[in-house]
């Protein structure tokens, strides 16, 4: 019989997501939309500060190793190429007036990153540098 073992602080971050986004979605946005119909200027006010939240997040867990060497920049540099990349989306939108680069921008620059992550890698952590 298979035995159920958590190996990672990750799983248990993740599992209240999993649960929680099904069974508290709805009243969430419903409660988001009663506060942005009620009062406009409070909504976007909501709205922005739950994302500056998130991003608060991610940036923190970018940026939490970097006192640790150069193994610990590893993160900084994917999400700089994934900048860039976004970046260079961006630009084809606009110059080359792609208005179909919208949708794809955001895939496009998460694979370019995630690729860019094994050469970064293996530059830093194989001793190139």
């Amino acid at each position: 019989m298979p035995s159920f073992h958590i190996k990672s602080p990750v799983t248990l971050g993740i599992i209240p997501g999993i649960i929680g986004v099904p069974l508290f979605c709805k009243k969430v946005e419903g409660g988001l939309m009663k506060i942005q119909n009620k009062d406009r200027k409070w909504g976007d006010i909501l709205v922005t500060a739950l994302f500056m939240g998130m991003i608060s997040a991610f940036l923190g867990f970018i940026f939490c190793d970097v006192s640790k060497g150069l193994e610990g920049w590893i993160p900084v540099f994917v999400m700089l190429v994934s900048a860039a990349v976004m970046a260079v989306c961006g630009l084809l939108m606009k110059k080359c007036n792609w208005k179909w680069m919208g949708d794809y921008a955001l895939p496009i620059s998460m694979l370019a990153s995630m690729a860019a992550a094994i050469p970064i890698t293996q530059l830093i952590v194989g001793g190139v540098w």
